[in-house]
């Protein structure tokens, strides 16, 4: 290969090589509180419900009259699907599961409902046309990331470790523990929902970027 197809090539891989490494970090890393708390599920979850938050995004702009492609800066649907995944962080984090109805099962039944709302908002006539660039907002393209999105991922993620490195202690106790945090004198329903709103941010940020199913499996 001559030098300048190895440069080429290097150009059209760098960015997708250097936002899969930082997407597998993150996502290794909180999906280890993931395995602890037993809700392998919640990144499937919180994708979804970062989607209503990207289809809303564009029920509205179709509704408002804005540019989907180029919205002002507060209305990036980066910011929907940050709010749906918090809004899901917040939710799963309560611990609605009881002896009959797990926390699984709850997380589950989350995944199915978002799942339902992101086909009835994309199966609006207003936005219908808008499903091809949706599902890349949706679950990214690995092959084709834009460059902004090492910047992003890079400061979510020492966002998130900077986060756990002064809280660990609080996130391990409650995630292996809650009742014994408790007991403790720990706020294990402060320091879970915090927890929990860690996890949703680097999936919502790791979906974009790089897919759903690779953030499924990192």
């Amino acid at each position: 290969m001559s030098d300048v197809g190895f440069f080429a090539a290097y150009a059209l891989w760098r960015d997708p090589m250097i936002v899969a490494l930082l997407g597998a970090a993150l996502c290794s890393f909180v999906g280890v509180y993931i395995v602890l708390k037993r809700v392998v599920f919640v990144s499937a979850a919180l994708s979804q419900l970062s989607g209503v938050g990207v289809a809303l995004f564009f029920w509205l702009a179709a509704t408002f009259g804005l540019d989907p492609h180029h919205p002002p800066i507060w209305a990036d649907p980066l910011w929907f699907a940050l709010t749906f995944a918090v809004l899901g962080s917040a939710l799963f984090s309560l611990n609605l599961g009881h002896r009959r109805l797990s926390s699984e099962s709850v997380v589950g039944l989350g995944y199915l409902v978002a799942s339902s709302l992101v086909l009835v908002v994309l199966n609006s006539p207003r936005i219908a046309q808008e499903a091809h660039e949706v599902n890349d907002l949706l679950y990214g393209n690995a092959v084709a990331v834009a460059p902004e999105q090492i910047p992003i991922m890079a400061g979510v993620g020492a966002a998130v470790f900077v986060t756990h490195a002064l809280f660990a202690k609080e996130f391990v106790l409650v995630s292996f523990d809650a009742e014994m945090a408790r007991t403790l004198g720990y706020r294990a329903r402060r320091w879970n929902l915090l927890l929990f709103i860690t996890i949703g941010v680097a999936i919502s940020v790791a979906t974009r970027a790089t897919g759903a199913l690779p953030v499924f499996g990192f």
